[in-house]
């Protein structure tokens, strides 16, 4: 009895949010970019900031626990901080809403690049490329700049939704000329590899808990359970790693650092160390911005 209402709430919930998200998508879809952003800063201020604090407390008690975590010290003005990660979580999703309108005209007006040439040039010459990311800015707009300007192959790593309904909206609209694995797949590391060997750049977002596989890591001093598979896969095939993200306000895509995996031994204590090299990384990034990290809501770090 009680699986049948958790079932049957979660049917409610799902079929909300779905009616919600194909409403913004029929209202806003033939909006300026401008104007999407703008009120998407509305939605998250006035409607998904209150609904969180008051119908969703346990989102909020992460994001104070992760917002400590990485501040380091007590935050006096948490709730302003929160309505800020609203903000820029409801700007991003209606941003990226229906991606395939951002026409290459319009990415190249309005995102700037930092440090992409060695990742263009190693594409070119053949090596096995892999681009890593964090749930960070707007990582939407760079995959649409990378492939749509540069011409860069992509194959991306992704998790559905796990509202069904919901993720047929997300993913109807990517570009195509970018390809989908699903992770719970199980031909998603035979794909993986096999997209590395036909000359397609691998991108992944790693900055999520993986409590039944993944490996011990320091992450802003504190212990988090993570994926270390596509670290593995960089150094077996060779991949030449590259940290990229798109920034949320002034829209530049920049990669941050370039890390050659023969520099760690093919063990699992290699593959704990390039993670680790990996998420120092994201530290730095989401240091400067912390409400620009959409997963301060996940359970990262382990709380009750």
């Amino acid at each position: 009895m009680i699986y049948l209402k958790n079932q049957q709430r979660k049917k409610i919930k799902y079929t909300t949010q779905y009616i919600l998200a194909k409403t913004l998508f029929i209202i806003t879809n033939h909006l300026p970019f401008s104007l999407k952003t703008f009120i998407g800063s509305l939605i998250g201020k006035f409607i998904l900031y209150p609904y969180l604090i008051h119908f969703e407390k346990r989102r909020y008690k992460i994001f104070q626990h992760n917002i400590s975590i990485i501040k380091k010290k007590n935050i006096p003005n948490k709730k302003q901080l929160f309505k800020q990660y609203c903000i820029y979580t409801s700007k991003i999703f209606l941003q990226t809403f229906n991606p395939i309108k951002l026409t290459p005209q319009w990415l190249k007006q309005n995102i700037k690049e930092s440090n992409l040439e060695e990742l263009i040039n190693s594409h070119k010459n053949g090596n096995k490329n892999i681009i890593i990311s964090a749930h960070f800015g707007n990582w939407e707009l760079a995959q649409n700049y990378l492939s749509k300007i540069h011409n860069l192959p992509l194959t991306i790593l992704y998790r559905k939704q796990n509202n069904t309904k919901l993720n047929n909206i997300f993913y109807q609209n990517r570009n195509k000329n970018i390809e989908l694995i699903e992770k719970r797949n199980r031909n998603s590391l035979k794909n993986m590899l096999q997209s590395l060997n036909n000359n397609r750049i691998l991108v992944i977002l790693i900055d999520q808990k993986d409590q039944s596989h993944g490996s011990n890591i320091q992450f802003f001093n504190k212990t988090a359970k993570i994926p270390t598979a596509i670290s593995r896969i960089a150094i077996k095939q060779n991949c030449k790693i590259f940290l990229t993200h798109c920034t949320a306000q002034n829209f530049t895509i920049q990669c941050t650092k370039i890390i050659q995996p023969n520099n760690f031994e093919n063990s699992p204590q290699g593959e704990i160390k390039l993670t680790q090299e990996i998420f120092h990384e994201f530290e730095k990034w989401i240091n400067t911005n912390p409400t620009n990290w959409y997963c301060l809501t996940h359970n990262i770090w382990n709380i009750n």
